[in-house]
């Protein structure tokens, strides 16, 4: 019950999700209470307010160190992942990179590891707007990954709405390979 000339005041906590977007708009409704103006059937409106909802977004960004390799030279990948998002990361990112057969692995960097062929690197949350982590993976061709490689990683986590699973925010590079001719 509200006293004439007096306000009430609800807060509704609310957490958006992806399907959110990059805004939301919102109404709030009131009828009845005896208000003649807004009877039930034909509630008053609030004007609507749109809220900017701000999140991560990472882009993923692969390269090789050279426009080729050459079997049995040590060469190496680079993975770039950038918060091009409003707001920092909010949980920790994960980028997977599955080494094709033919590259032998060298050692990883620091926030690295891998098993058999498979590369996970991991970024701790909090990576701010317009921020950029870079890991370089050692790799040596060998004969067997002629006459290229075509080479996809990938970036999950972070809170982006949009990197929730493996597939989401990619980037492939396609090497080809010379032999060694020394």
């Amino acid at each position: 019950n509200v006293s004439p000339n007096n306000t009430a005041v609800f807060t509704i906590n609310v957490t958006p999700t992806a399907a959110a977007g990059s805004s939301v708009t919102n109404t709030a409704h009131v009828g009845g209470g005896g208000d003649p103006s807004c009877p039930t059937a034909t509630p008053c409106d609030s004007p609507p307010v749109t809220t900017t909802i701000n999140a991560p977004k990472l882009t993923i960004l692969k390269t090789a160190s050279a426009g080729s390799f050459i079997v049995g030279q040590a060469a190496s990948y680079t993975l770039k992942v950038t918060n091009t998002g409003t707001t920092a990361t909010t949980a920790v990112s994960t980028i997977t990179d599955v080494i094709p057969a033919g590259l032998t692995l060298g050692t990883m960097p620091a926030g690295c590891t891998n098993t058999l062929q498979t590369v996970t690197c991991t970024i701790a949350s909090g990576l701010a707007v317009g921020a950029s982590t870079s890991f370089i993976i050692p790799v040596t061709p060998t004969a067997a990954a002629q006459p290229s490689v075509t080479n996809t990683a990938s970036v999950v986590g972070g809170g982006d709405p949009a990197c929730v699973a493996a597939g989401d925010c990619d980037s492939t590079v396609t090497t080809p390979l010379a032999a060694n001719v020394s």
